[in-house]
């Protein structure tokens, strides 16, 4: 074997091995990451007791099922819910938590978790319901020739 094919053979397996160290030590930092997010996330203690905690998240819940619904499109409707749940549901574990030794509790805190999911799969179907309803009646205004003044869009700052 010539000196340039063992040169260019050696260079390969550097090559090979590097890349292989590069991607052994990426999913190992990876895999710590989750894990340690996963099994053992600092939960920080409730703010409030379990039974005022579980009523911010139903009011959470109810206000962001009133702010999605003025909206117009699935994404936008989807984004306000979450948005509205977002600062009582960073409190969702930490009421897990708090909520351990009382079992009516928990089952509410179960509850509360299917309405959430339940109001969110509703947002987004009544956003898609009423969305294909206002593309079909544009459509009929079109093809009607109704061309009836159309109300001003919101601001941003109204909004």
């Amino acid at each position: 074997m010539a000196p340039a094919e063992r040169v260019l053979k050696r260079a390969r397996r550097l090559g090979i091995a590097t890349f292989g160290v590069v991607v052994a030590a990426f999913t190992a930092i990876c895999s710590f990451q989750i894990i340690r997010d996963v099994w053992f996330a600092e939960i920080p203690p409730a703010e409030s007791g379990c039974r005022a905690g579980l009523r911010d998240l139903v009011a959470a819940v109810e206000a962001g099922r009133h702010a999605a619904s003025s909206e117009r499109g699935e994404r936008q409707a989807l984004d306000v819910f979450r948005d509205t749940l977002r600062p009582a549901w960073r409190k969702r574990e930490s009421l897990r938590a708090a909520c351990r030794d009382d079992k009516r509790a928990r089952a509410a805190l179960s509850a509360i978790d299917r309405l959430r999911y339940a109001e969110e799969h509703a947002v987004r179907y009544e956003a898609n319901d009423l969305t294909l309803r206002r593309q079909r009646v544009r459509a009929l205004e079109q093809e009607l020739g109704l061309g009836r003044a159309r109300p001003q869009e919101r601001s941003v700052e109204q909004k």
